[in-house]
């Protein structure tokens, strides 16, 4: 049967979401507790999670719920970085989290090769047990979710996301950081996500299509957060680029007012992700500056828009602590590349060709590692 690649695939994944972090939050506890050898009785001394892509930006979306649950410092690592630089500064004691759902890419790899090479705890977080990178790593947390077809990732990038927020309150747990109540009401807090989800599709729906509609022709957006949500411009930035061929420039929430602020023009567009938090205070003078400049401006976070002047609101209720945002906001600014690529009237996800395609693939998949990680058996 030939795999679906119409743009309906990517909205009844969106959609989908709510109910996968539902469904799966208890089994990816319980795979956690079956892995529970990797994180009881371990003195571990800091954690990195390493990735490209989404993987990447699930990562960086987690590595504060890893301080905040674990009391231990995280790195967030895209792979080519790690395999080549960080590792060989990495501290003895250290667990490097591995992620790649299909478990077949070239630099994860690579990654967990140098960093069994130098000492570490290397554990996949994968949905292949039996891929090359969970056969390197020796050790894996494997998940599975179910798509519907070609599609830019957005269940499976909220799915890893999910699974790292787990691990961090298991880790917690396990090394002593979290009393057993105190992880109880992390869970609970996971717990209440898909309602939170659920509200924010059926409220977002609507200004997503009419900031679409308004900026449908524009071919490149700024997207701009901070602390775990400078990860969702990187992934928002991602979804455009991969849904409608749209240039998405991420930047970090201070730094758009000291870079982009001088080319900004009228017909250009940002997103501001800024849910209830530490940066709102920020976004919303940056807001007014966007208004200023007479330029568009969407925002995407949580809670009432309030002091927060923008053209377009996507916003989810409040209550979510904002480590834990990234699940809401990432699926609102999927939601928002979605709604571009409907205005515009695109109808399939595909590569212009076969052979770039092949060549795609072979480029991730089928790449040279350093020659130290060749000396590590795989």
């Amino acid at each position: 049967m030939t795999e679906r690649n119409d743009i309906g695939v990517m909205i009844e994944e969106i959609e989908a979401t709510p109910q996968m972090v539902a469904d799966k939050l208890p089994e990816f506890m319980a795979e956690l507790q079956r892995r529970s050898p990797l994180f009881e009785g371990r003195h571990y001394t800091k954690v990195y999670a390493v990735g490209c892509g989404d993987s990447l930006y699930a990562a960086q979306a987690a590595q504060y719920a890893f301080m905040k649950n674990t009391g231990l410092p995280c790195q967030a690592c895209e792979a080519l970085e790690f395999c080549r630089y960080d590792v060989d500064y990495m501290p003895a004691g250290a667990l490097v989290l591995v992620i790649s759902y299909s478990g077949t890419v070239a630099r994860t790899v690579e990654c967990a090769r140098m960093a069994k090479r130098a000492g570490a705890t290397v554990v996949a977080i994968t949905g292949k047990e039996r891929g090359a990178l969970a056969q390197t790593c020796g050790e894996a947390v494997v998940y599975h979710i179910d798509s519907r077809g070609f599609a830019p990732g957005t269940i499976s990038f909220s799915a890893s996301l999910l699974m790292l927020y787990a691990c961090s309150v298991a880790l917690g747990r396990a090394n002593g950081y979290l009393t057993p109540d105190a992880a109880a009401a992390q869970h609970a807090q996971l717990a209440a996500l898909p309602a939170v989800l659920r509200s924010a599709l059926a409220v977002g729906r609507a200004p997503a299509l009419a900031a679409a509609e308004r900026y449908t022709g524009l071919k490149d957006f700024t997207i701009i957060g901070a602390g775990p949500n400078l990860a969702i411009a990187h992934y928002g930035a991602a979804k455009l680029i991969e849904g409608g061929e749209i240039s998405g420039t991420p930047q970090e929430l201070e730094e758009w007012a000291h870079i982009q602020y001088f080319t900004t023009q009228q017909r250009d567009c940002v997103v501001v992700i800024a849910p209830a938090g530490r940066c709102c205070s920020r976004a919303a003078e940056l807001l007014a500056e966007m208004r200023f400049l007479g330029c568009g401006s969407v925002l995407v976070g949580t809670g009432d828009a309030g002091d927060l002047p923008a053209d377009f609101a996507l916003l989810a209720e409040d209550g979510v602590d904002e480590v834990y945002t990234p699940l809401v906001t990432g699926l609102l600014c999927a939601l928002f590349a979605y709604s571009l690529s409907l205005a515009s009237g695109k109808q399939t996800y595909d590569f212009p060709s076969q052979q770039i395609e092949e060549e795609h693939y072979r480029t991730i998949h089928h790449s040279a590692f350093r020659p130290e990680a060749e000396e590590v058996a795989p």
